[in-house]
């Protein structure tokens, strides 16, 4: 009898653990709203260059990448928004503190392409602050 509670104790800790770690692996850290560090625009106006800062590993491989980057454009102001996606696998929170440089970053060049030129429009983050157009 002691055998058969074991051997169904052991199966169902064996299941959990499993569960657990499936769950671990297929995790993945929800989009993000990049903030805007730095925008220019192109000689023509017609490109944005939008720097954002994204999350590098400890081995400098960047680990975000762009889920969005649109540009809503009225006869007056551009809102821009920049959403990134932490495409590195995410695993046991004590590995990643190990593994993964938090708080590392490195700057991304993301270009937006506008219907018509920029002109005299101001530029607006997804928070709707004005940001500052660097023009090429």
């Amino acid at each position: 009898m002691r055998s058969s509670r074991t051997g169904t104790r052991q199966a169902l800790i064996a299941t959990a653990l499993a569960l657990l770690l499936a769950a671990c692996a297929e995790y993945r850290q929800p989009d993000f709203v990049a903030t805007i560090h730095q925008l220019r625009a192109s000689p023509e106006s017609k490109t944005l260059i939008v720097t954002v800062f994204g999350d590098a590993g400890k081995d400098g491989k960047l680990c975000t990448a762009v889920a969005s980057a649109k540009a809503d454009e009225s006869p007056d102001r551009i809102d821009v928004k920049i959403v990134l996606r932490d495409v590195c696998p995410v695993t046991l929170a004590f590995w990643e503190s190990r593994n993964r440089g938090f708080g590392t970053t490195t700057p991304q060049d993301i270009e937006v392409v506008l219907q018509r030129p920029l002109g005299d429009r101001e530029v607006f983050d997804a928070e709707g602050s004005r940001v500052n157009v660097e023009r090429g």
